[in-house]
């Protein structure tokens, strides 16, 4: 949490699993404490296919060398399924995170924002 010294408010921005993001009352109960009040706001980023070491794992051979072909299948495939025809890079989510802790945020609470390049578009 982002916690203000000089203003009593704290942000609560997080990531959360897809599955997650339509669960009721999640905006309640994600932060533990039941409820939100004005001085506090959560919300989420769900994000889509980003290329991390999380994934990355998928195109690496066990001696670190990076297998070139499954890797441009495997992101070309995804890439396919965005309108943009990109995949994201972590900085990709860390401008939609970096929304939701900013004060351009600051009438926005208990959402799940999507930043998956329109894979999905709920």
């Amino acid at each position: 949490p982002r916690v203000s010294p000089t203003r009593r408010w704290c942000r609560v921005v997080g990531r959360i699993p897809t599955t997650q993001c339509h669960r009721p009352g999640f905006h309640r109960h994600a932060d533990g404490a039941g409820s939100l009040d004005e001085s506090r706001r959560l919300n989420a980023i769900a994000p889509g296919f980003t290329d991390t070491p999380m994934v990355q794992g998928r195109w690496t051979n066990p001696d670190g060398t990076v297998n070139e072909a499954v890797r441009e299948e495997l992101t070309g495939a995804r890439a396919a399924q965005s309108p943009l025809q990109i995949i994201a890079t972590p900085e990709d989510q860390s401008w939609a995170m970096l929304y939701l802790a900013s004060d351009a945020s600051r009438f926005v609470t208990g959402q799940v924002i999507r930043p998956n390049g329109g894979v999905v578009m709920a």
